[in-house]
């Protein structure tokens, strides 16, 4: 998705940096390099000045030296106006669950044989505290929650639990924090908080009920976001901080109202009506006013790039700070995505497609085929990032590819008679982002 950019990926783990290099050679990226090391042990001088930096699935993990390396790091190396994405462990929601993996770490010190038998054993005495009215798990529904649905997988022979549980639950240097435990070492670092990558929890009122919105101040977000972490009760954030100046706040509105694009999924009838719908799950409601559904008119007409959206709503005598609140409001939702390229025109009627067989796309697919992961994700061109797509998307694409013997270049799909619901629905979707075409 951003070939004209350069990557570098770290891991102390060999096995790992062994698959990863394997992995961009089949996918043909010539752009990433990969380093082996534990964030403590790597010289500063490997490493490039960069734009964007993320930890995933690591840090929360980390002994306290490599915690450290991190926050030095992204000091360091991440410029001004650079992007840090941190996924971390988050308190309260995930304080219930730390102890199971706690007992489960001391009750096998002792178990011979890999990590794996490890935690089979120390599932099978869960189980059995569980089964005898353990108090801790009948008065904490969260872990019992929790636990069940693991012993529920490992009852139903999925390998991937003993192996994700390995990697997490028997980890010495689990740390669970509170969000502005994290704010504040971050800020040591020079960075501020963005926000979250999760969008709706960005705006109180898709997160919030109405008697707690007047709770969230703008200018004290510690208190903001941990009223939503209270309220909420997610184990885990994914936060978006910031190496920001004085100037970098204005500049990127700017560079935003005049290049950011807008693609929507679905009419707007339809994504005002699962928008609904999801957030009554939460027992929430939303509140269209007129901006917001001038917006949606504006993406059924083709509207795209927020320039021509903030000029015709000006044009309509609405003001600007409203028609940015819809803007944000909109790529809330998962089937409105931002862009950095002008969304593709599609034509429905088509009775074939072509895949944009960048060897990245054909390796994601092909594996996910094989291997029964529930999602890939696609490179798209016109995301500048990937959009996931899960198990039946991904399955059907790959099945359509293999049928008809390709190579490794672009190939036409004929659709069978009895997959017009792809064809209608999704193929378009994919179309516009530029992953098919």
């Amino acid at each position: 998705s951003n070939p004209e950019c350069q990557f570098v990926g770290i891991d102390f783990n060999p096995a790992h940096i062994a698959i990863a290099r394997e992995d961009a050679a089949e996918g043909e990226l010539r752009n990433i390099r990969f380093i082996e090391g534990a964030f403590e042990d790597i010289a500063m001088a490997d490493l490039p000045e960069c734009d964007y930096a993320a930890i995933h699935g690591a840090y929360s993990w980390l002994p306290p030296a490599a915690v450290e390396a991190v926050h030095e790091i992204v000091g360091l190396k991440l410029r001004t106006g650079g992007v840090f994405l941190l996924d971390y462990l988050s308190a309260p929601g995930r304080i219930p669950i730390s102890p199971l993996w706690t007992l489960l770490r001391e009750v096998t010190k002792t178990v011979e044989g890999s990590s794996e038998d490890r935690v089979a054993r120390g599932m099978e005495i869960l189980r059995c505290l569980d089964n005898a009215s353990s108090h801790y798990l009948t008065q904490t529904p969260s872990a019992r929650s929790v636990l069940a649905k693991n012993l529920q997988r490992i009852d139903n022979g999925d390998p991937s639990v003993l192996r994700h549980l390995a990697h997490h639950a028997l980890a010495e240097h689990q740390n669970v924090k509170f969000f502005h435990e994290i704010q504040s070492v971050m800020g040591d670092a020079g960075l501020k908080f963005a926000g979250s990558s999760a969008t709706p929890r960005n705006d109180p009122q898709l997160c919030l009920p109405p008697e707690l919105h007047e709770l969230c101040d703008p200018e004290d977000t510690a208190a903001s976001e941990m009223i939503k972490d209270f309220f909420l009760g997610g184990r885990q954030r994914k936060d978006v901080f910031i190496k920001a100046d004085r100037k970098t706040p204005e500049a990127g509105r700017e560079f935003l109202q005049q290049n950011a694009y807008i693609c929507a999924m679905r009419p707007s009838a339809a994504l005002l009506q699962f928008w609904s719908r999801d957030l009554e799950k939460q027992n929430l409601q939303l509140q269209p006013d007129p901006v917001l559904l001038f917006a949606l008119e504006c993406l059924d007409q083709g509207v795209t790039a927020f320039r021509d959206f903030k000029t015709e709503g000006l044009a309509r005598g609405i003001h600007a700070d409203h028609l940015i609140r819809a803007f944000n409001l909109m790529l809330s939702r998962p089937d409105i995505h931002l862009c950095r390229e002008k969304p593709l025109q599609t034509n429905d009627q088509r009775e074939t497609a072509v895949v944009n067989a960048s060897a990245f796309n054909l390796t994601a697919l092909a594996r996910s085929a094989g291997s029964g992961r529930k999602n890939v994700i696609m490179a798209s061109p016109v995301l500048g990032s990937g959009l996931a797509l899960g198990p039946g998307p991904a399955r059907t694409i790959d099945a359509l590819l293999h049928s008809r013997a390709p190579a490794r270049s672009d190939q036409e799909i004929p659709f069978p008679d009895d997959n017009r619901d792809f064809e209608t629905r999704l193929m378009p979707r994919l179309r516009r982002l530029g992953i098919l075409y």
